[in-house]
């Protein structure tokens, strides 16, 4: 057990492990913001794809719609959608 302990002083004070050390963790810390700004920037992504499939959705209804006015227009005026009874009249 004194080997251990004594070894692992050794290692706290070595000027080696010291400037290993802090590398490593200026590593982790690059690491981690380089991890914050990836999750970030999908999130962004995220965001617009939500955006772009809510304004699909907006305008398939407005389609809709417009498709679904114009047929009770036609109803009102009495015309038909296509031109076959128009046929028969001639």
């Amino acid at each position: 057990m004194g080997v251990l302990k004594v070894k692992a002083q050794s290692e706290g004070n070595c000027t080696k492990c010291a400037r290993n050390q802090k590398q490593i963790a200026k590593w982790k810390k690059a690491f981690i913001k380089a991890d914050d700004e990836n999750v970030h920037r999908c999130m962004k992504y995220e965001e617009k794809i939500l955006e772009l499939k809510a304004e699909i959705k907006r305008l398939k209804a407005e389609h809709s719609l417009g498709g679904q006015n114009k047929k009770k227009v036609l109803e009102k005026v009495g015309q038909p959608e296509s031109n076959t009874a128009s046929r028969h009249f001639l």
